[in-house]
């Protein structure tokens, strides 16, 4: 895509400050609820969380993965799996753009 230079310019400042400027470190906090299909996982944290995803090593289904997590505010993801509350406690990640950094 192309377009005028001095958009280019903006875009591109843009785009490094978001993705590159440093964020600080968040405490996520989880807690997880057994649901029909596997967990319902809550996430809050204290500071503005950038691009967090969740993973498990196997095969599982998440129903919203790859968001923002606003101060305070919590965010809840269905998690289809068939692992036992201890499996899944132990391989729970959650991963986030500050991290990448």
């Amino acid at each position: 895509m192309h377009c005028h230079p001095e958009y280019e310019k903006i875009i591109d400042t843009q785009f490094k400050r978001q993705y590159y400027e440093a964020l600080p470190e968040a405490d996520i906090r989880w807690s997880a609820e057994p649901t029909a299909e596997g967990y319902a996982v809550t996430l809050t944290s204290d500071r503005f969380v950038r691009a967090a995803w969740l993973s498990l090593d196997g095969n599982e289904h998440f129903e919203d993965n790859y968001f923002d997590l606003l101060p305070g505010v919590g965010r809840t993801v269905g998690v289809s799996t068939k692992l036992s509350r201890d499996e899944f406690d132990r391989l729970l990640r959650i991963t986030h753009l500050q991290q990448t950094q």
